[in-house]
This record gives structure tokens, C-alpha cells and sequence, in this order.
């Protein structure tokens, strides 16, 4: 977490993008307090920042199923899927997105939680 305070530090946040944003709301907690107040567990993260490729790829659990999200600078990319899926049944469910002009981590988590709310093969409820 130190090495994307670091680089957040060395940046104007007027001059954030998107995945700087993300990172942001990573570092200072609000990431995490979204996730839980949508009823996400075992959210885990995996950080990135090198000179030509940063990303934050979150791997976390709603109910039975299992979301897999990677922000990285000019896209991002996720997928919704059953533990023990086989690994073509994980590349079919991952999608890749640009992102729109006025992306925010707050809406994507927002919109993810409607969408896996209709997800069939959801239990637990």
C-alpha cells in the first residue's frame, strides 16, 4: 500500500484517471467500506504499479459466488463465476471494458451488486 501512496503522492489529483481514483478509494478505506456495506467477504487485493503496467485486480466472494475484477489504466475487466469452474467456463465469463467518462468505483460496485442480485446461480439469499 505504501508504493500507491507513494505514486498517488507524486501525481495532482485534478489530473487523476480512473485507476488513480481507484487506487485512491483503495488506500484511503472507502473501497473497502463499500464492498462491505454490499455484503462482499474474503475481498482480497492484488497491487501493481510498474512503469508501463498498474493495476488493482480484487478478488472477492458474494454469497456462493466469486467475482474477480482488474482496473488497469486504460480498462478494466471482470467476471462472475462458481468456485471449481474449469478454466474455460473463467475465460468465458470475463469481459473487458473501457471505461466511460464519468466512471466511478462507487457506481461499478453499485451496478456489480444489482447484477449479481439477478444472477441466477446465486444462493443464500
Amino acid at each position: 500500500m505504501r508504493k500507491i501512496s507513494r505514486y498517488l503522492k507524486k501525481k495532482d489529483a485534478s489530473s487523476y484517471t480512473h485507476l488513480d481514483a481507484i487506487f485512491n478509494a483503495y488506500v484511503d478505506g472507502t473501497l473497502q467500506e463499500l464492498l462491505d456495506s454490499k455484503g462482499f467477504i474474503n475481498i482480497e487485493y492484488f497491487r501493481q504499479i510498474r512503469r508501463n503496467r498498474n493495476c488493482l485486480q480484487i478478488q472477492l466472494w458474494y454469497h456462493n459466488l466469486v467475482v474477480t475484477a482488474e482496473f488497469r489504466d486504460n480498462d478494466y475487466d471482470y467476471g462472475v463465476y462458481l468456485p471449481g469452474c474449469t478454466a474455460e467456463e473463467f475465460e468465458q465469463c470475463i469481459h473487458t471494458y473501457s471505461y466511460s467518462a464519468d466512471f466511478t468505483i462507487a457506481a461499478f460496485v453499485n451496478s456489480l451488486s444489482i447484477v449479481l442480485d439477478k444472477d441466477s446461480r446465486l444462493r443464500g439469499l
